[in-house]
């Protein structure tokens, strides 16, 4: 992440652009990309390289999805030009793109930690279209198929991205059962830090230091510690225990 973005933890990312199936995978992801890191007037300058870096495509594909986003009327392609004295002419220099969707209204804030996790272009846009989905809220339940139907996948793709979306520790994914024992919608809790926990309720509501080190999910404590009633704790394979707190918090 750069200095400029070092202090802000989120960005805008238009709608359209997440629930757009008519683009691919990698053309929402690069699309991300851009508007993540446009300037106030709406341009975003940089090489073929740093895109296909920071998108974590190939320049091949990197290319094709510029392509696709201009022809969406998602960006526009501004060429510049430099001189090359080694071959005496002009050439193409870093290009400009400028975004040109609004994010005033109609927008998803996403987290810049979507970024650093590894993960397929369609677990990507899965995570796009949950944090769309969530809102201002920190919880989701979309079922598979609203998913699919959401993003333009296949429920394999869907299957398989949720899967991945469990390991990279963006969301803590909730099997839900109803009172007939039939399996519901999932439940996608939006994983924040221990500081976030911290500092948004107030001292008597805060989890104990003991509770923020041994969970790694530290994201449910702030609703469920108020209650004093019990804690959650998360195993490295994905199990939930639950337990009562009369002897932690006192």
């Amino acid at each position: 992440m750069s200095k400029a973005h070092r202090y802000h933890s989120i960005f805008r990312i238009p709608n359209q652009l997440i629930l757009d199936q008519s683009l691919s995978f990698s053309a929402r992801r690069l699309g991300a990309v851009l508007y993540s890191r446009r300037n106030p007037l709406g341009c975003c300058r940089k090489s073929l390289a740093a895109l296909a870096n920071l998108s974590g495509l190939s320049v091949t594909t990197t290319r094709k999805a510029i392509d696709e986003l201009s022809a969406a009327g998602y960006i526009a392609h501004i060429h510049t030009y430099r001189y090359n004295e080694q071959l005496g002419r002009m050439v193409y220099a870093i290009g400009v793109y400028q975004c040109l969707l609004s994010t005033a209204k109609g927008f998803t804030s996403v987290p810049w930690k979507l970024f650093d996790a590894p993960m397929t272009n369609s677990a990507f846009v899965a995570a796009l279209y949950l944090y769309y989905q969530a809102g201002n809220s920190s919880r989701c339940f979309p079922s598979l198929v609203a998913i699919c139907q959401g993003i333009g996948a296949s429920m394999a793709t869907v299957c398989r991205a949720r899967k991945l979306l469990d390991t990279v520790r963006l969301f803590c994914i909730l099997q839900c059962k109803k009172l007939n024992r039939a399996f519901s919608s999932n439940s996608y809790h939006v994983l924040q830090t221990a500081a976030d926990v911290c500092n948004a309720g107030s001292s008597d509501s805060q989890p104990s230091p003991q509770l923020i080190r041994v969970a790694p999910f530290p994201c449910l404590l702030k609703h469920i510690t108020q209650s004093r009633a019990f804690q959650v704790l998360f195993s490295l394979l994905g199990t939930l225990k639950i337990s009562k707190l009369q002897s932690l918090l006192r």
